[in-house]
């Protein structure tokens, strides 16, 4: 047994600190996909995982450039 906690109490304490925090402030504008980037980022820097987010990225979103 790992003892993982059940509910939902984690999850939603963890949205609003992501979500609320982050994209609910004064003048903030985001469109969908805007929103949902900021989001990731943000969730990456809090859980200390910016670095393997970094490397994934780099790793799929790049492309060689013809001269």
């Amino acid at each position: 047994m790992r003892n993982y906690p059940i509910g939902t109490g984690i999850t939603e304490a963890a949205a609003k600190t992501v979500v609320g925090v982050r994209m609910k402030r004064a003048g903030a504008r985001f469109s969908q996909h805007g929103g949902q980037i900021v989001m990731l980022f943000r969730a990456a820097v809090l859980s200390e995982r910016f670095d393997s987010l970094h490397r994934e990225l780099h790793a799929t979103c790049t492309a060689a450039v013809a001269a």
